[in-house]
């Protein structure tokens, strides 16, 4: 009887299905009803803030993907980017969720990117075969301002960091730790 209720009360199932399809998964035991409440609850009761707690093993980063589609598709349905945005303590976490859920196949692909901090990516221009500098030490608007262009064609212009920045905008769903996400948008609009 309650398979019967719940199946009764699937309001978004196909959208729910088509999300799996084009993630590249297939729904596990119970997901797609929880997913159907959650988008019940964002889409028709107004409820903002919802959190999720399950065992480990359930799915949880799987729904919340699942969700971040849906919910981007019906309330977005002509805008690529900024679908969600998955943030944790630390780049480990953020590298496990990106290796769960990019394209393998496209390095390039805008689904689901993730940008670690300045400090992870390496300056070609300011690094020394002895002192390695980071992102953090950047200097492309002085670059910039000094009208050093060749520095800039030479090494700025395939830098790493600065590719994935500008992938932050572009992504459907962007993938960091915590500090880099709020830092960012303390200095930047998306």
């Amino acid at each position: 009887l309650e398979k019967t209720i719940l199946k009764s009360n699937m309001k978004y199932e196909a959208q729910i299905l088509e999300a799996y399809k084009k993630l590249g998964f297939q729904p596990r035991d119970r997901q797609v009803e929880a997913i159907n409440e959650i988008v019940v609850s964002f889409l028709d009761e107004g409820i903002t803030t919802i959190s999720l707690s399950a065992p480990t093993g359930t799915g949880k980063s799987i729904i919340g993907a699942v969700c971040a589609e849906v919910l981007h598709q019906i309330k977005n349905p002509d805008t690529h980017n900024n679908a969600s945005f998955l943030l944790t303590g630390q780049n480990v976490l953020a590298q496990q969720y990106a290796d769960t859920f990019a394209d393998q196949q496209n390095p390039y692909s805008t689904e689901f990117v993730i940008v670690a901090g300045a400090n992870n990516y390496e300056c070609a221009a300011l690094s020394t075969p002895t002192e390695i500098q980071t992102g953090e030490a950047c200097s492309i608007g002085l670059f910039q301002k000094t009208g050093l262009t060749d520095l800039i064609e030479n090494y700025c212009e395939g830098c790493e960091f600065k590719r994935m920045k500008s992938l932050r905008s572009q992504s459907r769903h962007l993938i960091t730790n915590y500090s880099w996400y709020f830092v960012d948008r303390m200095y930047t609009q998306m």
